[in-house]
């Protein structure tokens, strides 16, 4: 399956930590042939790349399982380590979260209530 407006960008979340990766894309279609397509990855100590934050949904799913859109690291909490701010989009609604991605784990570290 091709996939389309595909993005990569990398991070190094604190100082002295191993790079972080976004991978966002999507596939052409509509409705269950459209997939939105996001990735979280870091390298471990061996330099291989492992996701920590894997989503996929279709257009026809996105009110159960909205499409993961990635917004900018930011440091939300003034602790010199950056954590990923993601706009959650739903059908007709959208929240926002960040994840904390540390040593190839990720944590939901906040997630606002629901917009229109």
């Amino acid at each position: 399956v091709a996939l389309l407006d595909t993005q990569l960008k990398g991070y190094t979340l604190s100082y002295g930590g191993d790079p972080t990766y976004v991978f966002m894309a999507h596939t052409a279609g509509t409705g269950a042939a459209l997939r939105y397509v996001t990735v979280v990855a870091q390298t471990d100590e061996t330099g291989e790349v492992n996701p920590v934050i894997e989503s996929v949904t279709d257009a026809d799913h996105l009110d159960r399982t909205p499409e993961m859109r990635f917004v900018d690291a930011v440091d939300a909490d003034a602790s010199h380590r950056a954590s990923l701010l993601f706009e959650l989009r739903e059908r007709r609604t959208r929240q926002f979260a960040l994840y904390r991605v540390i040593a190839g784990q990720s944590q939901q570290i906040f997630v606002s209530g629901t917009t229109q």
